[in-house]
C-alpha cells in the first residue's frame, strides 16, 4: 500500500493534525480547500440523512472520471447545491488529497441502473500513483469523506453527507498483467500446436526453436497451410479478451461489448468459419470416385507431417501466387486491431467502429472465403481419378500385353497427378505402392472418358 509521511514530501498540516498529500498541492489550492472544509464535511457526515449513494463499480480506475449515484432529494436547481469532500489515505499516518467535483448531471426517470437513482455527482478519481512507485502495488483502499450542502436561500442545509470506503486500482500495475495475460495465452496455444503436431526442428535448439514456435503463422498452420481468416480471428480474440482483463482489473467488472465490436468479432469468425465450410466443400467427391479412392487405399494413407516452421509468405498466396484478396484483408485488420486498442483501453462498452469500415472489412471477408471456394483443383482431381478408371477398365478388358504395358504406363502417370491434388486436398501423403493400379478390382461397365 501507499503512504504519505512528512519524509516522502508532505505539504503541509492543519491544525488536526491530517496531511495534504505529497504531489497535490496544485489541486483546487488543496491546503485552503481541505482545511475549510473538514468541518462541515464531518458535520454532515455525523447527521443523519435518509440518502442512498452508490459507487457505479466495485473498483474505481485511478485518474478516471467517475461518479457517484444519489437517490435522494436534491434541489431542481443544482447549481444551488455545493458538493464537498476529500479523500483519505490511511496507511502509515493520515494523507488527504481534495475531491473536485466535474459536473452533477440529473437522471431521467428510468434511465438509471435503479430507478431510485436521482442525480449524479461526476469527480475525477484521485490519481494514486503519483504517491509512489507506480508498479508497487495493484490496489489502494480510500476514504471518501463527502457531504453536499445547499447555498443561497437554502444556504447550511444538509443534503447527506457520507464516508464511502473504495478500492482504487493502478493503471500500470493493470496493464502489465494485461499484458502478461495476453503472453500467457499466446504461449499456451503456440505450446498446444507444439504438442499436438510433433514438431522438431531438427538441428536447431533452445531459443531459437522457441521463437520460432511462437511465429503465428506456425500457430494456425493447417498441414503446412497458413490461413488469413484463422490469423484475424486469433488476433481479434487475444485483444478483446485482454481488453476485458484489462477493465476488469480497473473496475471489478467485465464491461459490455459495443455492438460495432460484436459486429467485428462476428465478421472475423463468420469468414474464419466460411474458410473452413469452403475447405471442406472442395472435398465433396462424386460417389463413384470416392468409392474408387476407398478402393485405392488413399484415405488409409498417413496424414502430412507439418512442417517445422510454416512459410509465413502462404498468409498472402494462394496456389503460390500473391493474392489481393488476403492482401485486402490483412491491411484491413491490422488498421482495425490498432484501433480497437487504443480505444477500447478506455471503454469497451462505448467503442465506435465507422459502418464504412465494417462494410468493407465485410466485402474482404467475402472475398476472401468466396476466392478460396473458387477453385479447380477438386474438378481436376476427379478428372484424373475417371481417366484412371478408365484405364483400368481397358486394361481389364485388354489382352494385348503390349497395350496393357502401355496403358500401365499411363495410369502410373495418371495416378502420379492425381495423389498430388488427393494429398493437397486432404493432407495424406501417398506413398509409391499405393500408385500401382490395384488388379482386384473389377470396374464397372460404364465408361467413363479417359485422362488427358
Amino acid at each position: 500500500m501507499f503512504f504519505c509521511s512528512a519524509a516522502a514530501g508532505v505539504a503541509a498540516a492543519d491544525d488536526n493534525g491530517a496531511l495534504l498529500c505529497a504531489g497535490f498541492r496544485d489541486v483546487g489550492m488543496a491546503k485552503q480547500t481541505v482545511a475549510d472544509m473538514r468541518a462541515p464535511v464531518e458535520a454532515a457526515v455525523y447527521a443523519l440523512d435518509n440518502a442512498r449513494i452508490e459507487l457505479p463499480s466495485p473498483v474505481l480506475a485511478t485518474g478516471k472520471l467517475t461518479y457517484l449515484k444519489i437517490s435522494s432529494d436534491l434541489p431542481a436547481d443544482l447549481d444551488q447545491l455545493r458538493v464537498m469532500g476529500y479523500f483519505e489515505l490511511k496507511d502509515h499516518g493520515r494523507c488527504l488529497i481534495p475531491l473536485v467535483v466535474n459536473h452533477i448531471e440529473q437522471v431521467a426517470p428510468g434511465t438509471g441502473e435503479k430507478e431510485q437513482e436521482r442525480t449524479r455527482v461526476y469527480f475525477r478519481v484521485p490519481d494514486v500513483e503519483r504517491l509512489g512507485n507506480p508498479f508497487g502495488h495493484m490496489y489502494q483502499s480510500v476514504n471518501l469523506h463527502v457531504a453536499a450542502y445547499g447555498s443561497g436561500a437554502e444556504s447550511g442545509k444538509i443534503y447527506f453527507g457520507r464516508v464511502l470506503r473504495m478500492t482504487v486500482s493502478h493503471k500500470h500495475g493493470s496493464v502489465g498483467l494485461a499484458l502478461l495475460f495476453a503472453a500467457v495465452v499466446y504461449v499456451i496455444a503456440a505450446a498446444a500446436v507444439a504438442a499436438m503436431t510433433g514438431r522438431g526442428d531438427g538441428e536447431q535448439s533452445g531459443w531459437r526453436r522457441a521463437f520460432k514456435r511462437l511465429m503465428p503463422w506456425n500457430i494456425i498452420g493447417d498441414s503446412g497451410q497458413t490461413a488469413l481468416s484463422q490469423l484475424q480471428m486469433m488476433i481479434f480474440t487475444v485483444i478483446v479478451a485482454t481488453l476485458l482483463f484489462y477493465q476488469w482489473l480497473r473496475t471489478g467488472m467485465l464491461q459490455e461489448l459495443s455492438v460495432d465490436l460484436l459486429y467485428l468479432i462476428g465478421i472475423s469468425t463468420a469468414g474464419a468459419a466460411g474458410s473452413q465450410v469452403a475447405s471442406q466443400f472442395k472435398k465433396g467427391m462424386a460417389a463413384r470416385n470416392y468409392a474408387y479412392v476407398q478402393q485405392l487405399g488413399w484415405f488409409n494413407a498417413p496424414f502430412v507431417q507439418r512442417q517445422a516452421e510454416a512459410n509465413p509468405a502462404e498468409l498472402l498466396m494462394t496456389s503460390k501466387r500473391f493474392d489481393t484478396n488476403k492482401f485486402q484483408m490483412m491491411v484491413f485488420t491490422f488498421v482495425i486491431a490498432a484501433y480497437v486498442i487504443a480505444s477500447g483501453a478506455s471503454e469497451l462498452d462505448t467503442l465506435h467502429i465507422s459502418s464504412t469500415l465494417l462494410t468493407l472489412m465485410g466485402i474482404s471477408q467475402g472475398a476472401y472465403v468466396g476466392g478460396g471456394a473458387v477453385t479447380d483443383s477438386l474438378a481436376t482431381l476427379q478428372h484424373q481419378l475417371r481417366g484412371m478408371q478408365s484405364l483400368q477398365k481397358r486394361y481389364q478388358d485388354s489382352a494385348d500385353p503390349q497395350l496393357q504395358e502401355e496403358l500401365l504406363k499411363r495410369y502410373e502417370k495418371a495416378a502420379t497427378r492425381a495423389a498430388e491434388l488427393f494429398g493437397a486436398i486432404y493432407g495424406r501423403e501417398i506413398s509409391g505402392e499405393l500408385l500401382a493400379m490395384p488388379m482386384d478390382v473389377k470396374m464397372e461397365e460404364e465408361e467413363v472418358p479417359e485422362a488427358a
